[in-house]
């Protein structure tokens, strides 16, 4: 009986992961109301040009390098949403929300911000 209570544990944790890990899309009104409610942790990364990111991006966003990502530590506690400028994906980055329809779906919704 142990065993098999122990085996559900470990399927019931098994399948949270798997949940978490297709559901990693956020959608540009789901962040602005993390950003507005004040979520704690939310890191927003812009991962666009640099001229890209100064002619405008998402208020608090920070700008990074594919090679600064790749190399960034983010903490466990920390919500992380990261966008291009066509909602592409990039390969081995795990643990972060990607901005469904990136940079073109906030500015539909939202001005941007210019400048640093």
């Amino acid at each position: 009986m142990r065993a098999l209570l122990g085996l559900a544990a470990i399927l019931a944790v098994g399948a949270v992961v798997v949940h978490e890990n297709r559901n990693d899309q956020v959608t540009a009104t789901q962040l602005a109301a993390w950003m507005h409610d004040g979520r704690p942790g939310l890191r927003i990364i812009d991962l666009r040009s640099d001229s890209a990111y100064t002619a405008g991006h998402i208020p608090g966003a920070e700008h990074m390098s594919l090679s600064q990502l790749r190399h960034a530590e983010f903490r466990r506690n920390e919500t992380v949403v990261l966008y291009t400028t066509d909602g592409k994906r990039v390969s081995g980055v795990g643990h972060v929300y990607w901005l469904h329809g990136g940079a073109g779906a906030w500015a539909d919704r939202h001005p941007w911000r210019g400048g640093c």
